[in-house]
């Protein structure tokens, strides 16, 4: 071992020491999430009306169908929750169509985190593309802690992107 490595980690202790605490820098950090990978028809009869590609998941009938869609989980404990989730939509048909979705907030410990539900409609006009937004503060006086979606997707309607927005400490 060197003679000269002991000092000189004392010292650069005894330097850090001396430094006031560093201030936290909070970011933002977005994501875009492809629906073939992140969302599935709510009951395993769905998964035959909707046709996945590695852009969308789209609704090929002629009625609604019922589709869940799961967030990625921020496994980072400088990490905090989810402050912003969108879902985009395409209508491939030739009316307008009426999109719903209720974005489900929580896990199923009510003790740990309360499960909250918040529906939202969007229209999206033939040829067209519309999303839906969750807006934490706005929405729900908050964060967003594990979010979902459950969305009702009319014939002729895909799922073309997902987004999510979380806050993170990165120092100062």
């Amino acid at each position: 071992m060197n003679r000269f490595a002991l000092p000189i980690a004392g010292l650069a202790v005894l330097l850090g020491a001396g430094l006031g605490d560093a201030q936290a820098v909070t970011v933002e950090r977005d994501y875009l999430l492809q629906p073939a990978a992140n969302c599935q028809g709510a009951l395993p009869n769905y998964e035959t009306g909707l046709r996945k590609t590695p852009l969308a998941v789209k609704n090929i009938g002629t009625t609604p169908l019922y589709v869940t869609c799961g967030f990625t989980d921020i496994s980072n404990p400088t990490a905090y929750g989810h402050v912003y989730v969108m879902a985009s939509f395409v209508n491939n048909g030739s009316s307008e169509q009426t999109v719903n979705c209720t974005l489900v907030n929580g896990i199923i410990n009510a003790d740990y985190f309360p499960v909250t539900y918040i529906p939202k409609s969007v229209v999206v006009p033939p040829g067209e593309i519309n999303v839906i937004e969750w807006d934490a503060t706005a929405d729900n006086g908050g964060e967003f802690m594990l979010p979902s979606l459950s969305c009702a997707v009319p014939g002729g309607v895909e799922v073309n992107f997902l987004e999510q927005t979380y806050t993170e400490d990165v120092g100062a």
